[in-house]
């Protein structure tokens, strides 16, 4: 809360019940105005939507056997105004913590259409051709194998046998808890010479975790 009149108790001038905070733990919570912050009960925020969910667990504060939403109320020591609740309340603060394997899921697209990934054989034919002299975009998605970052200081690389690469063809894994994959973009020109026959070139995305593990996927595109 606010202390507006420096005298180290919540009283009726330090303001009303600020309410616009969900109670989950994921967000510190500073006053912006004069008033206090009202909390529900402690409850653990399982699909990190910041709405508690029937399904949730929270922590039962008052033993009533039901969840208690922001009551309007100053719950904690120190209370003098008209609004006072409980003496006491549940501090309290979540992280999301991801455990992510170290194979990888990797999957190549083009214009919005999944060309090849390595969760099925993948392609042993052209999955595209690129004009001499034209580039073609191509997006790869990467996580780990339940859909979540992969493993931080994983290392991506992207490596084709001929042709020009451009865009995300290497990149570290930073710590993130973001709840999905992520994704990547690269362009391969045909350089080929207007003497050159075309030629199929194959591309790899490369995925390399902190403890060894290589994911990989490779497709072919021919050069015109």
């Amino acid at each position: 809360m606010v202390d507006s009149n420096g005298n180290n108790q919540y009283d009726d001038a330090d303001g009303l019940a600020i309410v616009d905070n969900d109670g989950s733990g994921f967000d510190l919570i500073l006053p912006a105005r004069p008033g206090f912050i009202d909390l529900s009960e402690a409850w653990r925020d399982d699909n990190e939507n910041r709405v508690k969910d029937g399904n949730e667990i929270f922590l039962d504060f008052d033993s009533s056997g039901s969840f208690n939403a922001q009551n309007g109320l100053f719950d904690g020591p120190q209370c003098t105004g008209s609004s006072c609740g409980n003496t006491s309340t549940h501090v309290r603060r979540a992280q999301v913590i991801v455990t992510s394997s170290s194979s990888a899921l990797i999957a190549v697209s083009n214009n919005g259409i999944e060309l090849v990934n390595n969760q099925s054989a993948g392609s042993s034919t052209p999955v595209l051709s690129i004009a001499r002299g034209d580039s073609a975009l191509f997006q790869y998605r990467y996580s780990d194998t339940q859909n979540q970052p992969i493993a931080s200081s994983s290392t991506i690389a992207v490596t084709s046998t001929v042709g020009a690469l451009d865009g995300t063809v290497a990149d570290l894994m930073l710590q993130s808890n973001q709840n999905s994959g992520r994704t990547g973009v690269f362009t391969l020109t045909n350089n080929l010479s207007a003497a050159d026959t075309a030629i199929n070139t194959t591309v790899t995305v490369s995925i390399t975790s902190p403890s060894g593990v290589v994911s990989s996927l490779s497709f072919i595109v021919t050069l015109q």
